[in-house]
């Protein structure tokens, strides 16, 4: 009887240890990684070559009600028109994100919102663009 309430005893004088190891990594792995930023790849593919397209703005916000803007990009196709896929990586976590593309062109600015999941590997976005007004 003395030694398992020995042993008990010596499994109570470890328990404060076994907490100061154990609560930091499962505040870690439970709490703080699933919400950290990390690179994600993204390609956004359109179906159709941006001949008329000046500039292209794309905005990642996130989807909660008053979501803010996380990250952002500008590209410039004027030294590349026939484009027809632009690369760019995100620093943001995992989840569900608005995607805000503005396409600029002579005419005017036309505005494409899509809802994106962003997770492991890189996330393709396949998008149709209508052309322009313009004649």
């Amino acid at each position: 009887m003395t030694d398992s309430l020995f042993t008990r005893l010596r499994l109570l004088k470890r328990l404060p240890v076994i907490l100061l190891v154990a609560g930091p990594a499962l505040l870690y792995f439970g709490w703080v990684a699933p919400r950290a930023s990390r690179d994600h790849p993204v390609v956004l593919r359109f179906e159709q070559p941006l001949h008329d397209v000046r500039r292209v703005t794309a905005s990642w916000t996130d989807t909660k009600e008053n979501g803010e803007t996380l990250a952002g990009s500008t590209f410039d196709l004027r030294s590349t028109p026939d484009t027809r896929e632009l690369r760019t990586t995100v620093h943001i976590p995992d989840g569900d994100f608005w995607l805000d593309l503005d396409l600029e062109r002579s005419d005017g600015t036309q505005s494409i919102r899509r809802k994106i999941q962003l997770g492991d590997g890189e996330t393709t976005i396949i998008l149709s663009v209508p052309p322009s007004a313009a004649p």
